[in-house]
């Protein structure tokens, strides 16, 4: 008895040990506490930002008075049926949905996404695995086909190519984010993550766990045609610097833009090839191109880019970015507000294209795109007030809508208005069945 209650006591006096020196470890910072910190800390603020973004953040207070559409300069406007992705009431709640829309505003079609269908079993297996395969999850980035078939990510959970009817023609299982882009040859261009648990010696300054970007080439079928390594293009390229003083959070590229030069711009720009891989990583302030062959760094773009977003390649060489200047105002009253510029990549002599002068000021914080139109025009996703506008070559607003309002005091950020020519609706009238 005497031999088992000694044990016990000893069983006892280590737990209490064990107890006391974990408070002393969280408390004062004792070994092994730098090795378990960051990588849970970064771990669970990845989550957090999720978990936020999708619970939370979707909507947005309401700050222009009117819903719908207004068409102030009809005789200005460029032709055609505009696609917007956003979070739209439907009978069992919110959720996400594409809608194409008349330039009246009616709504000609809707594509409606059930994310925790799309994967009723999470494919990724990692720390987070299955924390974006919920109803609240979104629409990030899409490309609309003439047939009516939609390809698109939901955030975080995977790369989907549905048809009119909303049915899956394809999913692929990797964590796809932000945009879509299709190139002349009819691939997809998309920004990927891979979660790593492990350091990487070639990555300076990054220490587990993280977020490895890539870009993805995906064929029309949905495989995976082509992946680059977008840190190690950084790190190959002689770009560290980049990265010393920016590594404080899991998610610190942040990469939301992709696209590829087009062989009919490629005389446009003399120091890029047919090809080439223009990128936007939001949380580095970085625009950068990549070479289509080596995969190093061509060029690239930090200052005076505050968050931004959707740089494109415009005829005359020009690049365009859609500089949010995030100043952690409601309104962007500190700096002004949002702006769109134009860079010329061959001097990185910059200049503001929108707003011009007298045209009034626009602003969010987080998301946005832009689109050069045909006629000259320029089409605005002013994210976080739910709004997308058209603007001509002087600035003047000649269309606009806006998302209804939630309770007449809040809006569903819109993440991408994309204008598309009259026949990508010849596919309606469609019966679906709903």
């Amino acid at each position: 008895m005497n031999d088992r209650l000694a044990k016990l006591f000893f069983i006892l006096g280590i737990a209490l040990l064990a107890f006391i020196y974990g408070i002393g470890v969280g408390h004062l910072r004792l070994f092994p506490y730098y090795w378990l910190e960051k990588p849970l800390s970064a771990a669970r603020q990845w989550v957090n930002e999720g978990m936020q973004k999708n619970f939370n953040n979707f909507r947005y207070p309401r700050r222009y008075p009117q819903t719908g559409t207004v068409r102030s300069h009809p005789q200005s406007i460029q032709p055609g049926v505009t696609l917007v992705t956003s979070m739209f009431a439907r009978d069992e709640g919110y959720g996400p949905e594409a809608r194409l829309l008349s330039m009246d505003g009616e709504v000609l079609h809707r594509w409606v996404v059930y994310p925790e269908q799309l994967f009723p079993d999470p494919p990724h297996q990692d720390y987070v695995s299955g924390l974006f395969n919920h109803p609240e999850n979104y629409i990030h980035g899409s490309w609309l086909l003439p047939n009516g078939d939609l390809v698109f990510n939901v955030e975080y959970l995977g790369l989907f190519r549905i048809d009119a009817c909303s049915r899956v023609i394809w999913r692929l299982p990797f964590r796809t984010h932000h945009s879509v882009f299709r190139d002349e040859d009819g691939q997809f261009w998309v920004p990927g993550l891979r979660w790593r648990q492990q350091p990487n010696p070639e990555y300076m300054h990054v220490r587990p766990p993280f977020v490895d970007e890539v870009v993805l080439k995906v064929s029309p079928d949905g495989q995976i045609l082509e992946e680059i390594g977008l840190l190690q293009a950084l790190y190959r390229s002689g770009m560290e610097s980049v990265m010393a003083h920016a590594v404080t959070t899991l998610d610190f590229t942040h990469t939301n833009d992709v696209e590829v030069l087009s062989r009919a711009l490629a005389a446009d720009f003399p120091s890029f090839s047919a090809g080439d891989v223009l990128v936007s990583m939001r949380n580095l302030g970085l625009v950068f191109v990549l070479d289509a062959n080596s995969h190093l760094v061509k060029w690239h773009m930090r200052m005076p880019l505050i968050h931004q977003h959707d740089p494109d390649f415009e005829p005359g060489g020009m690049i365009s970015i859609f500089d949010n200047r995030a100043d952690r105002t409601p309104a962007g009253t500190r700096l002004g507000g949002s702006r769109i510029l134009g860079v010329d990549p061959a001097s990185n002599a910059w200049r503001v294209v929108y707003p011009t002068e007298g045209a009034p000021p626009f602003y969010t914080e987080l998301g946005g795109k832009h689109q050069r139109l045909p006629n000259g025009n320029r089409l605005i996703t002013e994210s976080n007030t739910g709004r997308v506008f058209e603007v001509d070559e002087s600035g003047k607003t000649v269309w606009s809508w806006i998302n209804p309002s939630i309770d007449g005091q809040w809006v569903a950020e819109v993440l991408e208005g994309t204008r598309y020519p009259e026949t990508f609706a010849d596919f309606l009238p469609r019966d679906c069945g709903r």
